[in-house]
């Protein structure tokens, strides 16, 4: 059965996406110093940086404590990594701090309510302490060439700009999948995950226009399983819900590719036969029923079914055909069920 997409499982992805990104563009960074040949202590924040990153990632690997690991790396972010890479890097004179802190802020998603509002007010308080620092302590602030700060930033700005394209992405990417998770669940019945009321609806107004418009004939087929109460009274509800879901997995693979099929309400299922005539949809709705007949669902048990079809006409709307549909069935059921039976007009 498909999960509910939640925003913990959205949380977890992104962060561990996040931690590679960390290792990856740290590493090349180190290998951008070296190649400008920066001195060592200049790439401790980025050694240290990969170091509680894959931390961090060996933690949420495992499993364990994962919601601990993500708080303790963005507090090693803005305790630790901030205020190093601000002082040794030039302070408030090297424009790629405020992208680190733009990046970090965009972290903040990770988070919920007052963690996150109290995280950002940290990482606020951290930084105007920082800018009080460089002012009254300048000497803590180490100062570079025009020439390494303008290597530096030729370095650090682009990677740090790819670092928040990235990682706004992937949130975009994540929100779009959790939107068409969301989506489908919409339009789908829980326990035998065909399409649901809903998602029938649509299709059978989007079949009635296409009828309409071209004149396309197709059939509504009705269907429900005899003395399901019986079902439930003697074997329980569990069992119940299992041979509905047998049920449904039977219609499904008896029926053809085009047709379209979903759980109408309790033990009733819909389905909608386009190109399909009147003789041609009592046809498929005989060939389930025998099919059902068949079957045997559980402990030897074997079930039966009672159809009820109709075609659209000319001047159909959707619950006008839905309703001879109806009486169809109810036909069946009172000439003794396990039978099909149709209404033409």
């Amino acid at each position: 059965m498909r999960n509910t997409p939640s925003s913990s499982n959205i949380e977890q992805r992104l962060y561990a996406i996040i931690l590679v990104f960390c290792i990856s563009l740290s590493a090349i960074v180190l290998i951008g110093n070296s190649i400008a040949g920066f001195p060592l202590y200049l790439n401790i924040k980025w050694i240290l940086l990969i170091i509680a990153a894959a931390a961090s990632l060996l933690v949420y690997s495992r499993k364990t404590g994962s919601r601990r690991g993500m708080l303790f790396f963005y507090l090693f972010l803005i305790v630790v990594f901030l205020p190093y890479a601000f002082l040794e890097s030039g302070g408030s004179n090297n424009n790629a701090m405020g992208y680190s802190f733009l990046l970090i802020v965009s972290i903040t998603y990770l988070f919920k309510g007052g963690t996150r509002i109290l995280l950002i007010g940290l990482l606020i308080l951290v930084f105007l302490l920082l800018l009080n620092v460089e002012y009254f302590f300048p000497g803590m602030v180490m100062q570079y060439s025009r020439t390494s700060q303008f290597i530096d930033r030729m370095i650090q700005v682009p990677i740090q700009l790819i670092a928040v394209f990235l990682v706004v992405l992937q949130f975009s990417k994540a929100y779009d999948k959790t939107h068409r998770e969301l989506k489908e669940l919409s339009i789908t019945d829980k326990l035998t995950q065909l399409n649901n009321r809903a998602c029938l609806d649509e299709d059978l107004s989007a079949e009635l226009s296409r009828f309409v418009r071209y004149g396309t004939a197709f059939s509504v087929i009705l269907t429900d399983i005899d003395f399901f109460k019986e079902v439930n009274d003697n074997f329980g509800h569990q069992t119940g819900d299992e041979i509905l879901k047998s049920f449904a997995e039977l219609l499904k693979k008896s029926i053809r590719e085009t047709d379209i099929i979903g759980r109408w309400g309790g033990e009733e299922f819909l389905i909608i036969t386009p190109n399909c005539d009147f003789e041609q949809g009592m046809k498929i709705a005989e060939k389930l029923r025998a099919v059902v007949e068949e079957h045997i669902f559980f402990k030897k048990q074997q079930i039966t079914s009672s159809f009820g079809v109709a075609e659209v006409l000319s001047s159909d709307s959707a619950d006008s055909l839905l309703s001879r549909t109806d009486k169809a069935l109810y036909r069946a059921k009172q000439k003794g069920r396990n039978r099909v039976e149709g209404i033409q007009a």
